[in-house]
């Protein structure tokens, strides 16, 4: 591509445009085709900025903020870090039950947003809908809730072109939301404590 035409680079440990087309078996003419089209979107929309998280979504801001995701995120990730004991078996278990149907898939990775490692760890990959924000947020109260030994870890949410939207690591209270100005400015986030950079 040329100068006057180029994506923005990914934040470390955020998957690259070409990984998702070979996710998405795409042919090499479809796959330009696709980043193109992520590039313009992206043009279009304006640079997202990074905004952390002061204080920890919780109750009815926790339910602003899965709501927005819903609305403006296409899909979700949560890190399996259960114990190996029978009771983490066992929680491990009633979570993949309750989420069963908008279950994308398990996959072994070394990185997800806002970590990276060097041995592989289970992720979570989910559809968003009402249906799940409400049953994630009868599960956890807060962002920072989502965390082992009875819940996975680390929730993230990602839009269609697979930026995150919104990313936690739940160990640390740290969360953030990467905006377009647009998205920043959407009133819907009024309940979510997101500084200026």
């Amino acid at each position: 591509m040329s100068a006057l035409l180029s994506c923005p680079e990914r934040p470390e440990g955020q998957q690259g445009w070409g990984e998702w087309t070979k996710r998405l078996r795409l042919s090499p003419w479809c796959s330009l085709v696709f980043e193109f089209a992520v590039c313009l979107n992206v043009l279009m929309i304006g640079q997202l900025t990074e905004f952390r998280i002061k204080s920890e979504p919780r109750g009815p801001a926790f339910e602003a903020l899965l709501n927005y995701c819903t609305n403006v995120g296409l899909s979700g990730s949560l890190v399996d870090r259960f114990p190996s004991s029978r009771k983490g078996r066992d929680a491990r278990e009633r979570f993949l039950q309750l989420i069963r149907p908008q279950l994308m898939g398990i996959e072994a990775v070394t990185g997800w947003p806002g970590t990276s490692e060097q041995g592989a760890t289970p992720l979570m990959r989910f559809s968003l809908d009402k249906m799940l924000v409400s049953s994630l947020s009868e599960l956890a109260k807060g962002l920072y809730q989502f965390h082992s030994p009875n819940l996975p870890e680390d929730l993230a949410v990602y839009r269609a072109d697979g930026s995150v939207l919104l990313g936690s690591v739940a160990h640390e209270h740290l969360g953030w939301m990467l905006l377009s100005d647009a998205e920043r400015a959407d009133n819907r986030l009024g309940l979510v404590d997101t500084p200026a950079p």
